[in-house]
């Protein structure tokens, strides 16, 4: 996925591309999920599976809705 970056609006939120990247990172990751048929396992069982899990960010209006960061509101 290409990015491009408004240097305008970073300005004007206070962000640094760093910030942008680092949520992008976050937001959207493959990881091992685990694995099926790891020790200890059954006798006679010869298979091992690793399972991935896609990262929740697929197409470009999921990466739409990244949050890069967030207001906190005073009480």
């Amino acid at each position: 996925m290409r990015i491009w970056l408004d240097p305008n609006k970073l300005q004007v939120r206070g962000l640094m591309p760093q910030d942008v990247i680092q949520a992008i990172q976050q937001q959207s990751q493959q990881v091992t999920a685990g694995q099926v048929g790891a020790p200890p396992t059954p006798a006679g069982q010869s298979f091992q599976y690793t399972l991935n899990v896609n990262g929740r960010l697929d197409d470009a209006r999921q990466f739409e809705d990244i949050i890069v960061r967030a207001a906190t509101m005073a009480t």
